[in-house]
């Protein structure tokens, strides 16, 4: 009994977040870059990695998943079922890396190399992903998807991921905390420095 409560606050926790995600994808969007207005940085990816960091990697993969989906049937957006599947692989790259990175060293400098290990990851797979998906919904021949890689769509990423694991990082603590005492996720260690055994 105790058990299936904590799975329905579970899941009721990550229904939740899922929402919030989907909110903050569809509203709270701007633009970064001025000379590439159609690159538009979103918070989504906060919610995301808090999601996979505190209940496991496949977890969070599976709330990126219908965060993409509900993001593209409410919202809308460019390219459909393409942009559904650009938002789940880049997505779940930079949640999953990062997760089972933190999973297997749950301390400050698992978190740490976690992220940065999952913003690189998410910032590589866009460049081939950009290259193969973006000609098709825009139209737009392959050499010109390649020329803005560099000015454009590389500091973009890099900026949007690097943000998202910096402001998810410093809320990784306080969110944990309020997870375990409604019980919706088991108490985890809390963040200890490098080197630091645990009791």
């Amino acid at each position: 009994m105790k058990k299936n409560s904590e799975n329905i606050r579970k899941i009721t926790t990550l229904g939740v977040m899922a929402a919030l995600a989907v909110l903050a994808a569809g509203l709270l969007q701007f633009s970064i870059i001025p000379a590439y207005p159609f690159l538009k940085y979103d918070p989504a990816d906060i919610i995301l990695l808090l999601g996979g960091l505190t209940f496991g990697p496949w977890w969070g993969l599976a709330l990126v998943f219908v965060t993409a989906v509900l993001q593209e049937l409410i919202f809308g957006g460019i390219g459909g079922w393409i942009g559904i599947v650009m938002h789940f692989l880049a997505s779940g790259a930079l949640v999953v890396v990062a997760s089972l990175i933190y999973k297997a060293v749950p301390k400050r400098s698992g978190l740490i190399v976690g992220l940065a290990s999952g913003a690189l990851a998410m910032i590589t797979l866009m460049i081939p992903l950009n290259l193969v998906f973006t000609p098709i919904y825009t139209g737009w021949p392959r050499s010109a998807v390649a020329e803005i890689i560099l000015p454009g769509i590389l500091p973009f990423n890099a900026i949007k991921a690097g943000v998202n694991s910096l402001i998810a990082f410093f809320l990784l603590g306080r969110l944990r905390f309020a997870f375990s005492f409604i019980g919706a996720a088991k108490s985890a260690a809390p963040l200890r420095p490098a080197g630091e055994k645990r009791t």
